[in-house]
């Protein structure tokens, strides 16, 4: 198990949402190994600050500036 104080864990999320525009709890969970529910907690709290906005799928949470459209995606790469 890593050892990473919560503000380490959230400015780890952070640059998760920056760099890759959504976090999923349970893979970052695997990852630091934490309870998902930490990380859910953590990105709760990060989401009533308005630095994250919950997606539709559980655990997901993206970057409030960043826009996720599959469709969008695969009809460009199709072309």
């Amino acid at each position: 198990m890593v050892d990473v104080l919560v503000p380490e864990r959230r400015d780890l999320l952070l640059e998760r949402l920056r760099r890759d525009g959504r976090v999923i709890a349970k893979d970052i969970a695997a990852e630091l190994g934490l309870s998902e529910d930490s990380v859910r907690r953590d990105l709760r709290e990060m989401a009533a600050a308005n630095l994250c906005q919950r997606a539709d799928r559980a655990g997901e949470h993206r970057h409030p500036g960043r826009r996720h459209d599959r469709a969008r995606r695969r009809s460009r790469a199709a072309a």
